[in-house]
């Protein structure tokens, strides 16, 4: 009995450790505060943020220490510079953009102007050479030649 608990326990322990979590971004305030949830945007001074309790907060940009996201965003800067990455945080109260191109890089978060989500692409589907690509229209098609069967048809005389 005492293994089987211990089994479920460790169980539920790992599904909470490596669990789908929707709301994945962090924003860690100059007072303390931490809040969790959702960026939806940070642009103008203001950063709009989705808490997992379903409440929408807006925040200003320059009561905001550390943002990290869960997604790669298109980051603008004073500077007029645009970069996309990830941002994280690390040990030093420190935000962190990991770009592709660029790698780690510190960054102050005074000088975002705005955020911008990037999503994936999708994948587009190409046309084979038998196949046409049509929108809106229809193809013609041949009536069943059985289309009038078992009704009587009738033909006006022919004048000539």
């Amino acid at each position: 009995m005492k293994s089987c608990t211990v089994f479920l326990l460790t169980l539920v322990s790992i599904y909470a450790l490596f669990a789908p979590n929707t709301y994945a971004d962090t924003i860690h305030l100059k007072n303390g505060d931490i809040i969790s949830g959702q960026l939806v945007t940070l642009d103008s001074g203001l950063c709009v943020f989705n808490t997992k309790y379903g409440s929408i907060i807006t925040i200003q940009t320059l009561e905001i220490m550390q943002i990290s996201t869960n997604d790669e965003y298109e980051v603008a800067f004073a500077s007029g510079e645009r970069i996309k990455g990830q941002l994280t945080q690390n040990t030093a109260d420190k935000t962190l953009l990991v770009s592709k191109t660029f790698g780690e890089i510190e960054i102050n978060t005074a000088n975002i102007v705005s955020l911008v989500k990037i999503f994936p692409q999708r994948e587009q589907h190409s046309i084979g050479q038998d196949q046409q690509q049509s929108f809106g229209e229809e193809d013609e098609k041949e009536p069943p030649l059985d289309f009038l069967t078992g009704f009587t048809v009738l033909l006006a005389p022919r004048t000539l």
